[in-house]
């Protein structure tokens, strides 16, 4: 999605991905495409991240838990202790179609889609 959002126009974007040999990846196609000036950072962790987020696009493994709690759900937690999502931010997470999204009552859903095995949702930091 970032690559894509870049090629249409995004002025920057920030990668995070735990497996090295997809960040690897990443990296080439992102040189192959020329977009590599427009990223602020590609990473394997998160927590180095240092500015706010107008746009947080999140697509763990589906299922994928960390410390007993969906990874999506431990991830927003650790994006809004660091401030990371800007008040305005719009958080897309992709799951899978059968997985019931429980956010913390500091996020709104806008909006959810369903496209054959995968689920969109699409919210807000409510304020």
């Amino acid at each position: 999605m970032g690559i894509e959002a870049l090629s249409r126009g995004a002025s920057f974007c920030s990668f995070v991905e735990n497996n090295s040999t997809v960040l690897k990846i990443l990296q080439k196609n992102l040189e192959t495409c020329a977009l590599s000036s427009k990223v602020f950072e590609a990473k394997r962790d998160f927590k180095a991240l240092s500015r706010a987020y107008d746009i947080v696009y999140l697509d763990p493994p589906y299922g994928g838990m960390i410390d007993g709690k969906p990874a999506y759900i431990h991830v927003l937690e650790e994006l809004t202790q660091k401030t990371l999502i800007a008040p305005h931010a719009i958080i897309i997470i992709e799951t899978s179609a059968k997985e019931i999204v429980s956010l913390p009552a500091v996020f709104t859903c806008i909006q959810e889609k369903t496209y054959g095995a995968a689920k969109v949702g699409f919210y807000q930091l409510a304020l």
